[in-house]
């Protein structure tokens, strides 16, 4: 997938979730997918996440906007809700397949 097409899933997640002034950054990174800085709204993707299927690349960005939506780094239950919200598809079959293409 190409940077501008991950950026136009970045604008559409933002719009759901109704969070604004959300960068996106691409990375080298050895041990992570993804990292974000709650106070900067930033997103940091490894570059490797552009070699992933569409719906994984959502599903991360996803994952990342519901951090910066509830401020909070922790898988709590106000985060899984917005999680929920920004992803219609099952959530954990998201999450085996990740964990699949990234071992």
């Amino acid at each position: 997938m190409e940077k501008q097409e991950v950026r136009k899933l970045l604008e559409e997640l933002t719009n759901i979730a109704e969070i604004e002034n959300v960068r996106l950054e691409f990375r080298d990174m050895k041990r992570k997918l993804a990292t974000t800085s709650l106070n900067k709204g930033v997103i940091r993707l490894n570059k490797i996440v552009l070699t992933f299927p569409e719906e994984i690349i959502k599903y991360i960005l996803a994952h990342e906007i519901a951090h910066i939506k509830v401020k909070t780094r922790y898988h709590c239950e106000e985060f899984r809700v917005v999680l929920t919200q920004l992803i219609d598809d099952n959530i954990e079959k998201l999450e085996r397949r990740l964990i699949e293409l990234f071992l």
